[in-house]
C-alpha cells in the first residue's frame, strides 16, 4: 500500500467479509455493529477517515450473487461503495471517505492496482 499512495503512520483495520455489502443491504442489527466499529475508532483514537477498499474476485460477492463477468462484479460493487460512503457520511459526517478499488492478480493473488473511485 505504500508504494500506491496510501501510506500513513497508523491506522483501525476493520475487515469483514463483504462489509459495504452488509452496510447497504444486511440487516439492521449488522448495519448498527459495522457503524458501531467505526464509531468506536473515530472514539478511541481519533480517526479521521474512513477508506471502502474492495477487490475483484471478492468470495463474498461470489456467495451472494451471480456476476456473469467481472466488469458486471466491478460495477454492483463501485455501487455498493458509493451506498455505503453516502451511509458512513450520513452517520459520521465529521469523518472523510474515500473508496478504493484494488486488482488482484489471480496468479498470484496480490494487489497490482489500486484505484481511488
Amino acid at each position: 500500500m505504500n508504494a500506491q499512495g496510501f501510506a500513513c503512520e497508523y491506522f483501525d483495520r476493520i475487515s469483514i467479509a463483504g462489509s459495504t455489502m452488509d452496510l447497504d443491504h444486511g440487516a439492521p442489527q449488522v448495519k448498527d455493529f459495522l457503524l458501531k466499529q467505526v464509531r468506536a475508532a473515530k472514539q478511541l483514537h481519533d480517526i479521521n477517515h474512513v477508506v471502502l477498499f474492495h477487490h475483484n474476485d471478492c468470495g463474498a460477492y461470489k456467495m451472494a450473487c451471480n456476476h456473469s463477468s467481472l466488469e458486471e462484479e466491478k460495477s454492483c460493487q463501485l455501487s455498493d461503495m458509493q451506498e455505503a460512503e453516502e451511509i458512513v457520511n450520513k452517520n459520521l459526517p465529521d469523518l472523510d471517505t474515500a473508496k478504493v478499488w484494488i486488482a488482484i492478480n489471480k496468479n498470484n493473488n496480490f494487489p497490482e492496482k489500486f484505484e481511488i473511485v
